[in-house]
């Protein structure tokens, strides 16, 4: 391409272009702004909830406390959430975990929990971080796990 065909094709062609690039970025923009707005929101609707409050609650329905703590510590750090989280966050929507995070996160759970890791074992779909706590906290102990398999 000489510099005479790009100019004229700038100049008569490379508008709708340039108005293209123009909308992806401002839709960019926009969604970019919008998140840092629902992430300031979440932290000040959420002020003084913290892990503790987390296991409480966990606690309070049922669950184990330390599966709560451990799940709510990876949570945050594998993934860098800097605002509260509560049981009942969507994963995906609330908090931007995957389905790949989620089943790269059940072995290091499983693992940190002193739980069996069971390959297939996922046959609910994980949606909340009640359901990923209720989800490690099911899984048998070890020595459980050698006698399940055992008598199957």
């Amino acid at each position: 391409m000489d510099l005479d065909h790009a100019i004229h094709w700038i100049l008569n062609d490379g508008w709708t272009f340039s108005v293209l690039m123009v909308f992806m970025v401002a839709s960019w923009v926009a969604v970019f702004f919008c998140a840092r707005g629902n992430k300031k929101m979440l932290t000040k609707t959420r002020a003084g909830h913290d892990m503790d409050c987390f296991a409480q609650e966990m606690a309070a329905a049922g669950h184990n406390e330390d599966v709560a703590r451990a799940a709510y510590r990876y949570i945050q750090e594998a993934h860098d959430i800097d605002f509260p989280i509560l049981p009942g966050d969507d994963l995906s929507t609330t908090l931007g975990i995957t389905d790949d995070d989620v089943y790269r996160a059940i072995p290091a759970l499983l693992t940190g929990a002193g739980r069996a890791p069971q390959i297939g074992r996922l046959k609910q779909q994980i949606i909340t971080v009640a359901d990923l706590v209720d989800f490690v906290e099911r899984a048998p102990l070890p020595a459980n796990y050698v006698r399940e398999l055992q008598t199957a």
